[in-house]
């Protein structure tokens, strides 16, 4: 009681005016910044959701998947099929995983992953695939030395995926820039 205590009172607000400050000073007052701010929100309360349930409710996460898309078509600084591609890559990528590791992972972190691609396009996806895994595995096989899980043991991925997708929206493009220009 007093851990979920904490996390509402303490730590959700200082995340979300970290995520609010730090998405104005890299997006300033542009259209950018609203849909930023919409999906950062988006991932703060579906990770508070996901750790305390192992769950990603649809009741969120669809509808927020389709505003996203409706702000797309509208705002879609690097062109909108590469949004589209992104989701659907996102999307497919993860709900292999989920069929192939037999409920290792959650069809909500496939439709998490539909609503990253949306977020951030193909190449974010594909960061955030990789930055969220590790750092999931990190944590994962640190909580498991500490005795707090055991090794079969669940840990909520979408505080992971939303991270890394909110960081790599806003800090992310030179690590992508750096690594597209070994195939230029």
């Amino acid at each position: 009681m007093e851990r979920t205590f904490v996390l509402s009172t303490v730590i959700i607000p200082i995340i979300t005016v970290l995520l609010f400050l730090c998405t104005w000073w890299k997006f300033g007052e542009t259209e950018e910044y609203f849909i930023a701010l919409f999906a950062g929100s988006v991932f703060i309360v579906l990770s508070v959701i996901d750790y305390r349930s192992y769950q990603l409710p649809n009741v969120i996460l669809l509808p927020s998947i389709a505003l996203l898309l409706l702000g797309r078509i509208f705002i879609h600084p690097f062109g909108q099929w590469t949004y589209a591609i992104g989701g659907l890559l996102g999307f497919l990528i993860i709900f292999f995983i989920v069929v192939l590791s037999h409920g290792g992972m959650g069809f909500g972190d496939a439709k998490l992953f539909l609503f990253v691609g949306l977020y951030g396009g193909i190449a974010q996806t594909i960061l955030t695939l990789i930055i969220s895994s590790l750092l999931g595995a990190v944590i994962g096989i640190g909580l498991i030395v500490k005795g707090r899980i055991h090794k079969n043991g669940m840990i909520a991925f979408g505080p992971y995926i939303g991270f890394s997708a909110v960081c790599i929206h806003l800090y992310g493009s030179p690590i992508i820039h750096w690594y597209l220009s070994f195939f230029y």
